[in-house]
């Protein structure tokens, strides 16, 4: 069970994330480019699977 709790969990806070994404590129007024370059400058989403 605990598995299925975290995996609930980190849906549950990745909505959040989104939400809170898309709330300040309405607020900005931002095309899906300008967002982009937003969570590119605060994300690296670089990675390696072995």
């Amino acid at each position: 069970m605990i598995c299925h709790s975290a995996r609930l969990k980190a849906c549950r806070e990745a909505e959040q994330f989104i939400e809170f994404l898309t709330l300040i590129q309405q607020q900005q007024g931002w095309t899906a480019s300008q967002m982009r370059v937003f969570i590119e400058h605060y994300v690296t989403l670089t990675g390696l699977v072995r």
